[in-house]
């Protein structure tokens, strides 16, 4: 276990993920929430008379053309379900409403189907988890000198009791009551949504702007924008900061010049690009990313090495401070 104190701290998916994987005393039927793709592959077979069908609906005035929305946004899931298995939900998502490959009528069936997800998962499972949960975020504060400055990318509320964080990517609407609480309007012909997903951080970063520009309470963006923000020290838990899947192998092995813009290459690039402008203006002394396995630590390792912020990054295992 470390002993190093941090000032700040910012996580993402992988505390949840720890959460779900320690979980033991849930009955089998609820297993299938405890991630969205297994979720997923479930949801999309049920009839419609199951209870999370029927559930579903009810966010919806059914109508015979809203039913034939709902049956063409399945099968536009379905017929892509192995690459949303082999890429995960959020950069799938984001990959086809970057390319444009998803009928406009589709998107706030995906934002709210994603958003519902965890509601189950919250009403159905994580509500009796309450100890376990607490026991975490004491775990995760015991590193920190104090509880004001915690950023989160994930979207859900699972840690926001305890650990109070600011989620700086939007949030799911919980409890979901209706399909209005997940749309964020810019004018009449266009809108947003209370998360974000998005293929590199460059992208994430001008969807960002979009939202700072309407003064969104759903975005918590001061670590984006506050100049008097200083993280000292600061740990990264559970980030993989993944590849922008984007930009492709071959396209890097062309264009070299383009492999250390990690605001193109990562999916959370802009984070990075936050962070290096953070050294840059003295407001930040150190960094440490926590890895799960031997081939993320590598990854880490060859990512961060391209940044301005190398010199005082360290990578560290995430039972370290668990």
């Amino acid at each position: 276990m470390s002993s190093q104190k941090y000032n700040s701290l910012l996580f993402g998916n992988g505390l949840l993920i720890y959460l779900t994987n320690i979980i033991t005393d849930i009955q089998d039927d609820k297993k299938k929430l405890l991630n969205f793709s297994t979720f997923l592959n479930y949801f999309i077979d049920l009839p419609d008379h199951s209870y999370l069908k029927q559930n579903y609906y009810r966010y919806f005035q059914i109508t015979p053309d809203t039913m034939d929305n709902h049956n063409k946004a399945i099968d536009f899931i379905k017929l892509r379900l192995n690459g949303i298995n082999k890429m995960g939900f959020e950069s799938w998502a984001g990959l086809i409403i970057f390319n444009h490959e998803i009928p406009k009528e589709f998107l706030t069936y995906i934002y709210l189907l994603y958003n519902y997800w965890f509601d189950q998962l919250n009403q159905q499972v994580l509500i009796k988890q309450n100890m376990v949960i607490k026991k975490i975020s004491d775990d995760i504060k015991q590193h920190l000198f104090d509880n004001n400055s915690i950023f989160t990318l994930n979207f859900d509320s699972t840690f926001d009791e305890y650990l109070k964080p600011e989620h700086i990517h939007g949030r799911f609407q919980i409890p979901l009551k209706k399909i209005r609480d997940v749309i964020i309007f810019f004018n009449n012909d266009e809108f947003g949504y209370s998360y974000l997903f998005g293929t590199s951080g460059i992208e994430k970063k001008h969807q960002i702007q979009s939202f700072k520009n309407l003064n969104c309470a759903y975005y918590d963006l001061s670590f984006f924008y506050s100049e008097k923000l200083d993280l000292e020290n600061l740990l990264i838990f559970g980030i993989s900061f993944g590849s922008a899947s984007i930009v492709s192998e071959s396209f890097l092995k062309k264009y070299k010049t383009y492999r250390s813009f990690t605001a193109l290459t990562s999916v959370d690039g802009h984070i990075i690009e936050r962070l290096e402008e953070m050294y840059q203006n003295n407001k930040i002394k150190s960094i440490t990313i926590t890895y799960y396995s031997d081939a993320e630590k590598i990854y880490f390792n060859k990512l961060f090495n391209m940044t301005k912020i190398k010199k005082i990054v360290s990578i560290q295992h995430y039972s370290n401070f668990l």
